[in-house]
């Protein structure tokens, strides 16, 4: 097997630009009015009304799970949120919430309102364990998709460049390929929701996955939301953390692209290589196996506003981290 590293999802050393742009890599992309116009990212609202569940805790994403508490990533801290988060509370306006963190475990934080105030609309949090092969919707704030990117030597479209940073949130779906324990430590100890950015093309060569998506840097603390096959509701079921990273050299630095193919690139010193296609993969923190954390920090109970039936940084300059982990070599790299 191939090995890759994961690198944080909340933030690289990327050129910060003045308009706000988008995250969430796709392979299609939509307007706002949900029409395909192959940018890379989603403008729209996500579906089944799951972007109303989120709010903004800085340059990044929270998603409310309770009426007192809202989840994020760990490792994003306050994400310059200067002590609010900025949810509508399922309305059409912004509402700026006091609140305080109040727990952490590994790459997961619960912050809690600071105050009277409560959310009306919130979420139920996945609590079963058999998310692999799930359909999956994930948000971010993370970045552009930027140029193309060929296989080495070849002229073969291999994926795109990360692009540049902004606060809009974008959106795209997936299915959750298996549950992986990377290894890493501290922060990032236990397993994660892994999905990879595989492209499915139809015998004519169309693609067929265009809201396909991968995490890049900016998306970390945005929610992975799974459709739970046992009461078919859209559940809150890891939060971004991590997306795989290739070298374009023998154990040079991290190449920051989203790829469906990885031949040709490095995941540390070796070349990778094989008969199909290696895709990029995306790690979101797994809710269900801390979900007794979870519960013994938000009591959550039943929710206001259920997710719909079936029917899918503080823009900050900043760091990555490198670790290799001994199952699928290629890079991960923190989102």
């Amino acid at each position: 097997m191939k090995c890759i590293k994961p690198l944080l999802a909340c933030c690289l050393a990327l050129a910060l630009v003045a308009q706000p742009l988008y995250a969430a890599i796709v392979f299609g992309g939509r307007a706002t009015n949900g029409t395909l116009d192959n940018s890379g990212t989603n403008k729209n609202p996500a579906p089944f009304n799951l972007g109303s569940y989120t709010g903004q805790h800085g340059g990044f994403l929270g998603t409310a799970i309770s009426p007192t508490h809202y989840i994020t990533a760990t490792h994003v801290g306050s994400g310059g949120n200067n002590g609010f988060f900025i949810y509508n509370d399922g309305g059409p306006n912004p509402i700026q919430y006091p609140v305080l963190q109040v727990a952490t475990f590994n790459d997961l934080a619960i912050w809690r309102i600071d105050g009277p105030q409560t959310f009306t609309h919130w979420i139920h949090v996945y609590s079963g364990n058999n998310e692999t092969n799930l359909p999956l919707v994930t948000m971010g704030n993370g970045t552009t998709r930027g140029d193309p990117v060929n296989t080495p030597s070849t002229s073969n479209l291999a994926g795109w460049q990360w692009g540049g940073t902004g606060t809009l949130r974008s959106w795209g779906t997936n299915t959750v390929n298996s549950i992986v324990n990377p290894g890493l430590i501290g922060t990032f100890e236990g397993d994660y929701l892994y999905f990879t950015f595989n492209r499915i093309l139809d015998g004519n060569g169309n693609l067929m996955n265009p809201d396909g998506a991968v995490l890049s840097g900016g998306d970390s603390g945005g929610p992975t939301f799974i459709l739970d096959p046992n009461d078919n509701q859209w559940k809150l079921a890891g939060i971004n953390s991590l997306v795989d990273q290739v070298s374009q050299t023998p154990n040079g630095s991290g190449f920051a692209a989203a790829l469906f193919d990885a031949r040709g690139f490095y995941d540390g010193e070796n070349l990778i290589t094989g008969n199909d296609p290696v895709p990029l993969g995306s790690y979101a923190t797994r809710i269900s196996s801390r979900i007794d954390w979870v519960n013994s920090i938000a009591a959550v109970p039943e929710p206001g506003s259920i997710a719909l039936v079936i029917g899918l940084a503080a823009s900050g300059m900043g760091y990555g981290v490198y670790r290799r982990r001994q199952s699928k070599r290629l890079e991960d790299a923190l989102v």
